[in-house]
């Protein structure tokens, strides 16, 4: 017997991004802060690098044609998520996953709305005869 999960309780951001294995950046960078505010990082590996291209050596292992799976795989789970970023890009064929990614997901983002956006606008503050305060 199967149990029906609800994975949507939890806020999730869907990062495109590459994983670079040496190097503070890409997703190794981005696991962790999203972790740190209580958000669930759903990666979608671009490329995975020995480390970034900062540095005079690396290689690398171009993911694209490992991405669809993802798209298929995250639908028949029932992800939705609260945004969708995107970062390095290894390919061409890259950027059209990133459109079909956003076009898969949009329709399910579960927009929270941050305390900031529900704020009164705070007032402007009055302008001195002149610019310079003695």
């Amino acid at each position: 017997m199967r149990l029906e999960m609800n994975h949507n309780r939890q806020k999730k951001v869907a990062v495109i991004n590459d994983y670079s294995s040496f190097g503070r950046c890409s997703l190794a960078a981005s696991v962790p802060i999203l972790a740190a505010m209580r958000i669930q990082c759903c990666a979608v590996p671009t490329a995975v690098f020995t480390n970034h291209t900062g540095f005079k050596n690396f290689s690398y292992a171009d993911m694209t044609d490992r991405m669809d799976a993802y798209i298929a795989d995250w639908q028949a789970t029932g992800l939705s998520f609260s945004a969708i970023a995107s970062g390095y890009l290894a390919s061409e064929r890259q950027i059209d996953y990133v459109r079909r990614f956003t076009e898969a997901f949009t329709s399910s983002l579960h927009l929270h709305p941050s305390p900031s956006t529900l704020r009164r606008p705070s007032r402007p503050r009055p302008r001195s005869a002149s610019p310079c305060r003695r």
